[in-house]
């Protein structure tokens, strides 16, 4: 009864769903510290895989204040020991293919850090040099934890005013612990996928806000500014900027003030410009261009087969295979686009559902490498919309039987994807492995390694 009584309380209690929000994330990161410190001990190394050249700027920023990254590089040794790892760039300055954005977000958790290593004699803990040790390292990643509960929050919010409390609180929970937002909050927080469910969650909460305040030129400005940043961040979710741009453009088709309706326009792009060229300027800065398009690796020829490994694969990626609840919350979005309570509702299933074929699309055209991931890593941005189309299928306006259907078959999906992630982990830590999906599967229902 008492934890009948919890569940109902939590539906409907804003402050205890917030309470639980906190909490989750005190637990993430008190997991991921635990983690590293198992796996790594004191000595480190401490960031890993293109957690590095994400990192280099925090040292050459704060230590150096420049973005010079040859000496970062030749501490951090991304892709090799070599200052030039990604190549010679603009007038001789090292290359760097990762945006600088996420390192600002993250750049208050590595003053603490940095701090906490500096206090020791001048070394940090495990030997490393000032500035990438256990403390820069870790507080670095527990701030960037912590930020994903702003995300999560935004994403909340959002749902809420599309579907309902309750519908909100569970689908952000389950978009979140059943997709690979999960693994890049708890496993990974130091890849740019966290601070882009971040971006991405308050462009589309201000977003929302702006188009039911049709005259508010600061609101729309807001939505601007997370829109550019969104692309800072990640130039992979260019395709999700389509949803304030469509939203944008239908509030001032439908405005009577031509003035007013070009005040907004300029606002939201000048906002987003500004906002954007922060990057900008860097990506210049290192490469000579303003937007790098291409990056390191070779545009392919979209083909049938690799689609179906975008989606399906059981190897390294597949979006779906991987993470299924996937599935139903596209659906779910497709059934909001259709009978959203709503116009604005509807405008963001619909183009929601658009920004993800261009998500899909830039994966066909700018395939990632061969090595080791976990499913579909380059969606984990898309997690607000997955988490609409689930509150769709959790709400009280959908059919009783599929509202029933629903609510028990997500929770299992999620509690599927959480076990499936235990496994992918036990296989690194304890065997040595970097599983692929059916190897993960194998090992998750007692098969064994195999």
């Amino acid at each position: 009864m008492r934890i009948r009584a919890f569940a109902r309380q939590l539906c409907v209690d804003e402050a205890w769903q917030g309470r639980v929000l906190i909490g989750l994330v005190l637990a993430m990161a008190v997991v991921h510290v635990g983690g590293i410190l198992w796996t790594s001990g004191r000595q480190g190394p401490f960031v890993q895989g293109d957690a590095r050249s994400y990192f280099a700027y925090l040292p050459s920023l704060v230590l150096d204040g420049d973005i010079d990254l040859r000496n970062q590089f030749a501490e951090l040794q991304p892709e090799g020991a070599s200052e030039y790892p990604f190549g010679v760039g603009f007038q001789d300055r090292a290359q760097n293919p990762f945006p600088i954005a996420p390192a600002l977000m993250w750049l208050p958790g590595y003053v603490v850090g940095l701090g906490l290593d500096a206090a020791s004699d001048g070394t940090a803990p495990g030997g490393q040099p000032l500035g990438y040790g256990m403390g820069a390292a870790l507080a670095t990643a527990v701030w960037s934890i912590l930020l994903v509960a702003l995300g999560a929050e935004a994403t909340r919010r959002l749902v809420r005013a599309c579907v309902g409390v309750p519908e909100a609180f569970a689908a952000t929970i389950m978009a979140w612990l059943g997709t690979p937002a999960l693994y890049y909050t708890v496993i990974s927080p130091l890849y740019s996928h966290a601070p882009a469910w971040v971006a991405v969650s308050l462009m589309l909460l201000l977003t929302w806000r702006a188009a039911h305040e049709r005259t508010g030129v600061a609101l729309w400005a807001a939505a601007g500014g997370a829109a550019g940043w969104v692309v800072a961040v990640r130039l992979q979710d260019v395709p999700l900027v389509v949803i304030p741009l469509a939203v944008l453009g239908t509030t001032l088709a439908h405005g009577t003030d031509r003035r007013k309706a070009l005040l907004l326009a300029a606002a939201w792009l000048s906002a987003a410009c500004a906002a954007y060229m922060v990057q900008g300027v860097t990506w210049y800065w290192l490469h000579g261009v303003w937007v790098p398009f291409g990056g390191t690796a070779a545009m392919a020829a979209p083909t049938l087969s690799n689609l179906a490994g975008i989606l399906f694969s059981v190897g390294y990626r597949g979006w779906i295979s991987w993470t299924p609840i996937v599935l139903p919350g596209v659906v779910g979005l497709g059934l909001l686009a259709r009978r959203g309570d709503s116009q604005t509702a509807r405008r963001f299933a619909l183009w929601g559902i658009v920004g993800l074929l261009g998500m899909v699309t830039v994966d066909l055209l700018h395939p990632f490498g061969a090595g080791a991931a976990f499913g579909g890593r380059r969606y984990v941005s898309a997690t607000p919309l997955i988490a609409l189309g689930l509150g769709t299928l959790l709400d009280r306006a959908m059919m009783a039987r599929t509202r029933a259907v629903a609510w028990v078959a997500l929770p299992v999906l999620t509690v599927w994807a959480l076990w499936l992630l235990l496994s992918y982990e036990l296989l690194i830590i304890r065997h040595g492995l970097y599983p692929t999906l059916l190897e993960t599967i194998r090992y998750a229902v007692g098969l064994g390694v195999g």
